[in-house]
C-alpha cells in the first residue's frame, strides 16, 4: 500500500500538501440546531471539513460506563439524531460548502450521511465486517488507533476494499489525554510501517502538541469544537475550542502559519 497523497473532495491532501483541518462536531453538539451551528462555526474559523458521529443510543455497548460522571446512554442520546435530521443536517453542510463525513458505527448508517469519506472510531477497530462494508461504500476510509497494536491495525486495512484510500489517525486515549499518553512519535512509525498519510485526532486543546503533530508528519489535524456556554455533557467538551472572541479563527489561523516554518 503506497498512498503519499490523495484527493478528498476535490482538494489533495498528502506530503507536500496544506494540512487538512477537521472540525470535530460529532461529540459535542446537542441536536440539529447545535449541530448546524458548529457547520457555521467551522466555516468562519477557515475548517477544510467537519465530522460528526452517528450514534443510535438503543445500540449503545456501554450504557452505565461514566465520563465524567454522566453515563455513556445519556451522552449518546444528547448527540443522536434521526435519519430525517441527519439528511437535513448533511444538505446544510453541502450549503455552506463545506465537506462533511461522519464516524459510523453501523452499517445501515451509510445512506443516513453521503459523504466520499467515512471513519472508524477506535473502539471498532476490530469489526472487521463493519470495516470492510464501509470500505466498499466510499473513497477514503479513516481509522482510528487509540490503543490498537500494530497488528491489530494491519489487520483492519488488510479488510479494506482493494480501491479504497486510507488515512490512519494517531489517536490518543483518554478525555481530555495525559501528556503521556500523546505519543506524538506513533504519527511518524504508522506513516514509516504503513506507508500512508496519518491524521492526528486532538484530544485536547493544547495548541504546543498541535504543533507538534504537524511537525511529526501529521497531514490532517482533527479538532473539537463546541458552541460558547454549551450544554453538552460529553467529556470532549471540556477541552474542546469555541470561538468566543474569534480565539477559534484565531487559532486555526496560526495552526497555518505554523506549518510554514517546516
Amino acid at each position: 500500500m503506497t498512498m503519499n497523497e490523495i484527493t478528498l473532495v476535490g482538494k489533495k491532501i498528502g506530503n507536500g500538501n496544506p494540512i487538512y483541518y477537521v472540525a470535530e462536531a460529532g461529540a459535542t453538539h446537542t441536536g440539529l440546531g447545535s449541530a448546524k451551528n458548529l457547520v457555521d462555526m467551522a466555516v468562519n474559523a477557515g475548517f477544510n471539513a467537519v465530522k460528526f458521529q452517528i450514534v443510535e443510543s438503543k445500540k449503545c455497548p456501554t450504557p452505565d460506563e461514566l465520563f465524567n460522571g454522566h453515563k455513556c446512554i445519556d451522552i449518546w442520546k444528547q448527540r443522536e439524531l434521526t435519519q430525517d435530521e441527519w439528511k437535513e443536517l448533511h444538505a446544510y453542510c453541502k450549503g455552506k460548502a463545506l465537506p462533511a463525513f461522519a464516524t459510523i458505527t453501523d452499517v445501515n448508517q451509510l445512506d443516513w450521511f453521503p459523504s466520499e469519506s467515512y471513519k472508524i472510531r477506535s473502539r471498532d477497530i476490530g469489526k472487521l465486517l463493519l470495516i470492510k462494508a464501509v470500505s466498499e461504500r466510499c473513497k477514503v476510509i479513516q481509522l482510528d488507533t487509540g490503543y490498537a497494536t500494530i497488528q491489530q491495525i494491519k489487520t483492519a486495512i488488510g479488510r479494506t476494499d482493494s480501491k479504497v484510500e486510507i488515512i490512519i489517525h494517531h489517536c490518543p486515549s483518554g478525555y481530555p489525554a495525559n501528556i503521556e499518553n500523546e505519543r506524538l512519535s506513533l504519527i511518524k512509525k504508522y506513516k514509516d510501517e504503513f506507508n500512508c498519510l496519518v491524521g492526528y485526532s486532538a484530544h485536547s486543546n493544547n495548541f504546543t502538541i498541535m504543533a507538534m503533530a504537524i511537525a511529526m508528519g501529521a497531514n490532517m489535524i482533527e479538532i473539537p469544537i463546541v458552541e460558547v456556554e454549551s450544554k453538552s455533557i460529553a467529556p470532549e467538551a471540556e477541552y474542546a475550542i469555541s470561538e468566543e472572541n474569534d480565539y477559534l479563527k484565531e487559532y486555526i489561523k496560526d495552526l497555518k502559519e505554523m506549518e510554514q516554518c517546516l
